[in-house]
């Protein structure tokens, strides 16, 4: 492995993180890593999702083709997903619009 290898999943990590994971092989797997990191992990997620919250409100694009569903007929729409290696939204028309 060459000097410096970081796997793409720990590019955005902070450097706590990182210097936690000790790669040896290539394909490092760094969220079931064990229980410690995949914690880390989510309260990482959270606090970004935290932090996008703050400073953008965030909005369901209104389409044409759905101007006449209920909300319930939305709220199922839009929180439709599958399950695969993760809970993965099938569609998400959102619209990031920033705070003020």
């Amino acid at each position: 492995m060459e000097q410096g290898f970081l796997p793409p999943i720990l590019c955005g990590c902070s450097s706590l993180l990182r210097a936690a994971v000790r790669p040896t092989h290539a394909h490092v797997n760094v969220i079931g890593a064990n229980e410690r990191l995949c914690r880390f992990a989510e309260i990482e997620a959270l606090t970004a999702l935290a932090l996008i919250v703050l400073h953008y409100r965030v909005e369901v694009l209104e389409e044409s083709q759905f101007v006449n569903e209920t909300f319930e007929q939305r709220k199922e729409r839009i929180l439709e997903a599958y399950s695969g290696l993760t809970l993965t939204p099938t569609r998400v028309p959102l619209q990031l619009i920033r705070r003020k």
